[in-house]
């Protein structure tokens, strides 16, 4: 399968709200993730872990599209857009990019950048300087 293929079908997954299965299939055992600057989840437990975490917190998700795709060999970038209420209440709009690193068919690394002051409002990520103003 092409790599752009394996991305295709990744985003089908997530756009079906099929993260866990997404990650099984596509992510490699001891995949990196890191969101923005925050510390990296290591390994496909805790990926697994904070997904399920993420979809026990939400209430309904209204929009989740990928804008676009880049690839490069083994790297590639897609730029998602996704908005979701969480069972609090508080709705959420994120523009995020993915960079990924491919180690065969498996995704090994993955950051995303965005801006983490809606999900540290939220409570989904740790103020890590409470004396910069979200």
């Amino acid at each position: 399968m092409s790599r752009r293929a394996q991305i295709d079908e990744l985003i089908q997954l997530v756009l079906e709200h099929k993260s866990v299965e997404a990650l099984k299939r596509f992510y490699h055992d001891d995949v990196v993730m890191q969101e923005a600057d925050f510390p990296p989840r290591v390994g496909m437990e805790a990926a697994i872990a904070h997904a399920m975490q993420g979809r026990d917190r939400t209430d309904q998700v209204f929009e989740v599209t990928a804008k676009s795709v880049l690839i490069d060999g083994d790297r590639a970038v897609i730029e998602w857009h996704a908005e979701w209420s969480m069972k609090s209440g508080q709705r959420i709009r994120v523009e995020e990019v993915a960079l990924q690193t491919w180690k065969g068919d498996r995704i090994i690394h993955e950051r995303f950048f965005y801006d983490t002051r809606q999900l540290v409002k939220a409570g989904l990520l740790p103020d890590l300087d409470p004396a910069v103003e979200q």
